[in-house]
């Protein structure tokens, strides 16, 4: 389901996300990271509905929604604010995002999918996600910014 890549990937691969990579990338230094706190909302115009970030647990096995914009949680059907993924989608974190969780956490990788939306029950669309890794230490990645777009099947 997700693809992974290095973070020097070049932003214009991804697509409808390339902005926000671009500036993503900005803030990197060499190997470093950037933090949360290295960002301002201006840097993600257009974008910042359609946001959440999400902590790290001490275990380094799950990730708890810090918050999720208005915009994602049209897109995906709930607001997972202060929810973990175990907590809101136990069976996909069992079968999907454990594993890809403990790939994010274990190195510097920006991360991509196309899945279709959980929530949505009138028309099936498909969400197109953008993780992008971010250290407060500039090197362990202890949270993550994720970003999501509807993304139509017919879209190239």
């Amino acid at each position: 389901m997700f693809s992974y890549h290095p973070i020097d990937t070049p932003f214009g691969n991804f697509g409808a996300f390339g902005d926000v990579v671009s500036i993503w990338q900005q803030k990197c230094s060499g190997e470093r990271l950037p933090a949360w706190q290295d960002f301002s909302v201006a840097d993600f115009h257009g974008w910042q509905t359609y946001m959440a970030r999400s902590e790290a647990n001490k275990a380094r096995n799950d990730l708890r929604f810090k918050f999720f914009g208005d915009g994602a949680v049209a897109l995906q059907g709930e607001d997972f604010t202060g929810s973990s993924f175990a907590e809101a989608l136990p069976i996909a974190y069992e079968r999907i995002y454990k594993a890809h969780i403990e790939q994010m956490l274990a190195g510097a990788v920006i991360a991509t999918a196309k899945t279709p939306a959980a929530g949505n029950t009138v028309k099936q669309y498909f969400l197109q996600i953008l993780h992008l890794p971010l250290a407060s230490d500039g090197g362990t990645v202890d949270q993550v910014l994720h970003l999501l777009r509807r993304y139509e099947e017919t879209e190239v």
